[in-house]
């Protein structure tokens, strides 16, 4: 061990070591070793390049990355410093690519940290895995690790051969630098408009809004959607369509929530987003699996380094809470939802109850919040049950990591103001009869185009007009509701037909 930590000392900044918690360098007892699955059971030995230096040596034999893991519990649980809250586990590989995941727990089996590492970049070299963000004043009892892949599509490829580790510490954290966010679109302020939370876009305020295309990070070729937001004082709202003609309903098979047909969205409204990492305990995982139905649907919320946040989302708890609605089409499925501000700020240190968050809220006009939008495509095959295809609105499919592990490709919702549809011109616009067949007459003062929207939000007709009375013609369209949108100079009016 005194020579490996020589060697670092020259390659690495000797910063790696001020303030360091060691947990365990592997050169003395104090711990032991479980494992799972491994058909060679990991061993502390003397590392093969160095007789001096003993090592915990990891043969890993199959291709999946969260079958196989190694736990080291520790005699004595070890507290942790307020002064030092990073992970870092040196390691030395044969094959270069794998990723590290770790867990941390105390000693009552609470979980202080759920991490994933940076990869192994050079083989048979010894460098070191990081996390950023592990719980203050706690005790850790045990730190379980499994050692893989995972790529931006979800397939976790197989990184089988040897692994040595070595000392595994807390450290403080070393100078982070933010990001601003991949792409930015302004979102607007619903104002006064009421969202019915039906999971169909039949609001005005939808019908108004911008579609923002969520086709990166994997096929769209064959698997694609889109979403739309609006936001107040106290809430995110979101509709979200995916073009999905074998959706697979969660209830059916109640497991891996990740790997299901559903939608992730990643949220930190500090938007403190980092090139190559994620800060577990600011930023937000909301992953909502695909199941038709009302609020609360199965939802799983993480943040606070690893906690399970879900409760500051729901009524029970907030004065502020989620509300939604998933629907299922022809061969698609909408989520129309909303999200608390004041949830979204707990990160489980010194935003976690309920007083906390609510006082922590600071969004307004022209605020950017950090966001990324993923969409999962389950293979429906519940002996491999896993994902075939990931869809994402601000990582492409070259990122490594993406979007999961990343929060440096995310993007941005920058909150602007109220939309340019007018109530007051909603209320006059005449538009008759209705229900209709797809003929009918619209009368507004000073307008000069008409434009007809389908529940989805999709433009399917357009006319100018140049007189305050105009005969529409639209036979053509499919028996349904639909959103004729009255334009004027700098307003419009929106209103709701039948086509029968």
């Amino acid at each position: 061990m005194k020579r490996w930590i020589f060697t670092l000392l020259i390659s690495l900044s000797a910063g790696f070591y001020l303030n360091a918690q060691i947990l365990t360098d592997f050169e003395s007892a104090g711990y032991t070793i479980t494992y799972v699955n491994y058909a060679t059971a990991p061993v502390v030995a003397a590392d093969p390049a160095d007789a001096a230096n003993d090592v915990l040596t990891v043969v890993k034999n199959i291709d999946t990355t969260f079958n196989q893991s190694v736990t080291i519990t520790f005699d004595t649980a070890v507290l942790i410093e307020a002064t030092a809250n990073d992970f870092a586990v040196a390691i030395k590989s044969s094959v270069t690519g794998a990723r590290g995941y770790l867990w941390a727990y105390a000693y009552d089996g609470e979980k202080i940290a759920d991490a994933w590492l940076n990869t192994v970049d050079v083989a048979d070299a010894w460098t070191r895995l990081t996390y950023t963000g592990v719980f203050h004043d706690k005790y850790i009892k045990s730190i379980q690790l499994a050692l893989g892949g995972w790529d931006n599509g979800n397939v976790p490829p197989g990184f089988q051969g040897t692994y040595y580790l070595d000392t595994i510490q807390i450290i403080v954290p070393e100078t982070v630098t933010y990001v601003d966010p991949r792409k930015t679109v302004e979102i607007e302020n619903i104002d006064d408009a009421v969202i019915d939370y039906d999971g169909l876009a039949l609001e005005d305020f939808w019908v108004d809004q911008d579609l923002f295309a969520v086709n990166g990070g994997g096929d769209s070729a064959t698997f694609s959607a889109e979403f739309s937001a609006g936001w107040d004082d106290d809430y995110l709202y979101l509709f979200v369509q995916v073009a999905d003609d074998s959706a697979f309903d969660f209830v059916d098979d109640p497991a891996d929530n990740w790997e299901k047909d559903g939608i992730q969205i990643y949220v930190d409204v500090r938007n403190k987003l980092i090139v190559g990492g994620k800060n577990d305990f600011l930023q937000h995982q909301i992953t909502m699996p695909f199941s038709v139905g009302d609020y609360p649907f199965t939802t799983y919320i993480y943040a606070g380094a690893g906690a399970d946040a879900t409760a500051f989302y729901v009524q029970d708890t907030m004065d502020t809470y989620m509300a939604g609605k998933c629907v299922k089409g022809t061969s698609d499925y909408t989520m129309e939802l909303r999200l608390p501000w004041a949830a979204m700020y707990f990160n489980n240190d010194d935003v976690k109850t309920k007083e906390q968050c609510a006082a922590a809220v600071s969004v307004a006009k022209n605020t950017v919040v950090g966001f990324e939008l993923q969409v999962n495509d389950y293979n429906g095959d519940a002996a491999t049950g896993s994902r075939k295809n990931i869809v994402t609105w601000s990582a492409i499919s070259t990122d490594n990591p993406g979007s999961y592990q990343n929060s440096g490709v995310w993007g941005g919702l920058k909150l602007v103001n109220t939309s340019a549809i007018d109530q007051s011109l909603s209320n006059a616009a005449r538009i008759y009869p209705n229900p209709n067949n797809g003929q009918f007459t619209v009368e507004l003062e000073g307008m000069n185009s008409i434009n007809i929207y389908d529940v989805t939000g999709r433009q399917v007709y357009t006319q100018l007009v140049t007189s305050d009375n105009a005969v529409i013609n639209a036979e053509n369209l499919v028996k349904g509701i639909y959103f004729v949108q009255v334009n004027t100079n700098g307003n419009s009016a929106i209103q709701k037909i039948e086509i029968r």
